[in-house]
């Protein structure tokens, strides 16, 4: 009971805050060398004004990329220890590793990101790079690195399921007749890729990539019968990112703003349609230039960012762990190897980005039984879309409930998003008796 009563106090001294208290560690316009959004050296648009504007930002940003400051992703995730020696407090307002504030830490390195081209770093949007590949991130927190992917693996809590038995006997004798009738589908989308590889000439570029390889994959692996989810393919707009970009329009200056083009965007069956999952193809075969594949990386990281952040908008009032607890995916394709990765938001303004897979598509037709692996993650991938719609849908019948509170007051919260976090501007209404 009186766990119950600590909680029923937590949640009616948290309902008094506004949502702009989940974002108050944002970085000051002299910490990141913008006084307004005109740089004076050279005339051009900052950043910021760039990326509201620009649905095309991220593309344009390959040449501005310096890739002493990228190195390469780490080998593929180990399974996390559930054990550690090394002390985590996990609350919204503290994130201390050994009595390290990690809040501190990456505030520092925010601070320090070059004057020239800071949007080319993840640190810039808020996000916590965890794949070990923006190396002043993991020199920042070099010994705390083990520590802190370790409690990532913990919460993001990422397992495989198993498949059928019958989808094991079809990869394991694919030339078995009764195990190809016993999954026609499945079947056929194999036969179908067997063809193409079969036939393969070098180079593909990214186009032929998406349709022949990577589209097929998701369609097939992934609510093959299209009943749960809604997806989007091809260069399609993310609402999330449209949302954010709109803020602070003028609607009589200004044409209508549009979000990020996406490669593959899943959306959950909630009302509103919230997007779960985002793809980025980097190129064909062979994969494109470094400085693409890392430009399309962090294109993925502030897509998914925004995603949690539209959560945060569409059932704002609830306790901090509620929004700690929402995890949204992402995959990146290389060549043949998909990367998948996971975000949760761990304290105000700092995303977490980890790998949690990696599989390679089949690179000729001696290799197809190796579509197991892309079929496993994809079949593990719409467990946890599932398990995402169903908190979201928890999160909106706990967002109904605060109506009950004698004191409610209706909060429209508009997020202005200045280079990482937003700012909030709220307007209230009170509902009527």
């Amino acid at each position: 009971m009186a766990e119950h009563s600590m909680l029923d106090c937590q949640a009616d001294n948290y309902g008094q805050k506004k949502i702009k208290e989940f974002f108050p560690r944002d970085i000051t316009p002299s910490q990141l060398h913008e006084d307004d959004n005109v740089d004076h050296e050279n005339g051009k648009s900052a950043p910021r004004d760039d990326y509201v504007k620009d649905s095309e930002y991220f593309d344009k940003l390959v040449d501005n990329v310096d890739l002493s400051y990228v190195g390469g992703e780490e080998e593929e995730p180990a399974p996390p220890h559930s054990k550690s020696g090394i002390p985590v407090e996990k609350t919204w307002d503290a994130f201390m590793i050994d009595e390290i504030d990690i809040v501190k830490c990456f505030s520092s390195l925010r601070k320090s990101l070059p004057k020239t081209n800071p949007e080319v770093h993840p640190p810039y949007w808020g996000v916590l790079d965890l794949t070990g590949q923006h190396k002043p991130t993991k020199k920042m927190f070099f010994t705390k690195w083990n520590e802190l992917i370790n409690d990532f693996r913990l919460d993001i809590g990422w397992n495989m399921v198993n498949l059928d038995q019958s989808e094991y006997d079809l990869f394991d004798n694919m030339e078995d007749l009764k195990a190809q009738q016993t999954l026609p589908v499945l079947n056929a989308h194999l036969t179908i890729l067997k063809s193409y590889l079969e036939h393969l000439k070098l180079p593909i570029n990214e186009g032929e990539l998406m349709i022949c390889f990577v589209a097929p994959a998701f369609r097939m692996s992934l609510d093959p019968n299209q009943e749960k989810f809604q997806k989007y393919w091809s260069e399609q707009q993310l609402v999330a990112s449209q949302e954010r970009r709109r803020q602070e329009q003028d609607p009589n200056d200004e044409r209508a703003r549009v979000g990020q083009k996406t490669d593959i965007i899943i959306a959950l069956p909630t009302g509103p349609a919230l997007e779960g999952f985002i793809c980025e193809v980097s190129g064909g075969l062979p994969a494109g230039c470094p400085k693409k594949i890392w430009t399309d990386k962090l294109k993925l990281m502030v897509g998914m960012r925004d995603m949690i952040n539209r959560v945060i908008k569409t059932f704002p009032g609830l306790l901090p762990i509620d929004y700690m607890k929402v995890i949204v995916f992402g995959c990146q394709v290389i060549g043949l190897q998909m990367n998948l990765y996971a975000m949760d938001v761990r304290t105000s303004g700092i995303y977490r980005f980890g790998m949690i897979d990696k599989v390679s598509l089949p690179a000729s037709a001696k290799e197809l039984p190796a579509y197991e692996a892309v079929h496993t993650m994809l079949r593990s991938l719409e467990h946890r879309l599932n398990k995402l719609t169903d908190y979201c849908t928890d999160l909106k019948v706990k967002h109904v409930k605060l109506r009950r509170k004698r004191d409610y007051i209706y909060q429209e919260d508009n997020l202005a998003f200045s280079n990482n976090s937003p700012k909030t501007f709220s307007q209230k209404k009170r509902i009527r008796s």
